[in-house]
């Protein structure tokens, strides 16, 4: 979220990851995903189009930076992380398009 003459604004995802890289700040990239991918194991309550655009956003956004971050990091289980975001979308992806 940011504030722009006294009032809210919020960001895309894709806004606030750029933001968060011009910043350097990895950490924060690190606990936004682990946050969606929480967000994407409790998705069932949302509507299926938020689901989805939820599902589609962490797959274009967020699955590529996992890599990154988790080598500025030293995380040594990315792939894991990877490969769980993505199955993740995968799967809410495919339910959607039935």
């Amino acid at each position: 979220m940011k504030f722009e003459y006294n009032k809210h604004i919020k960001l895309t995802l894709k806004q606030t990851l750029k933001w968060l890289i011009r910043m350097g700040d990895y950490e924060a990239m690190f606990l936004k995903q682990m946050d969606r991918i929480h967000n994407l194991e409790t998705i069932e309550g949302l509507k299926p189009e938020k689901q989805k655009k939820m599902a589609e956003e962490s797959n274009k956004y967020l699955i590529k930076l996992i890599a990154i971050i988790g080598d500025k990091l030293n995380i040594h289980s990315k792939m894991h992380l990877e490969n769980k975001m993505f199955k993740n979308c995968h799967n809410i992806m495919k339910k959607r398009k039935r």
